[in-house]
């Protein structure tokens, strides 16, 4: 699977009218947070306009993943 909890991801699935699971609030182009990975390639992510929207990875595009950053070495 290419998403981790904690990804940032767009809805991006210009050749399909309607995801899967369906819009609920959210809309196309909409960026949000990866909550869950469920069996199937389902994902829940939550939007600023709704919690735990479930998509199919397939219908999403990674905006960017959040790196830890690297612990210096004590000196």
């Amino acid at each position: 699977m290419k998403f981790k909890i904690g990804d940032r991801v767009r809805v991006d699935c210009p050749w399909i009218r309607y995801p899967r699971y369906g819009w609920g609030l959210v809309k196309p182009r909409d960026i949000g947070t990866i909550v869950a990975i469920r069996e199937a390639g389902m994902l829940a992510v939550n939007f600023p306009s709704f919690d735990h929207w479930l998509a199919d990875e397939s219908e999403l595009v990674l905006c960017n993943r959040v790196q830890k950053p690297k612990e210096e070495p004590a000196p």
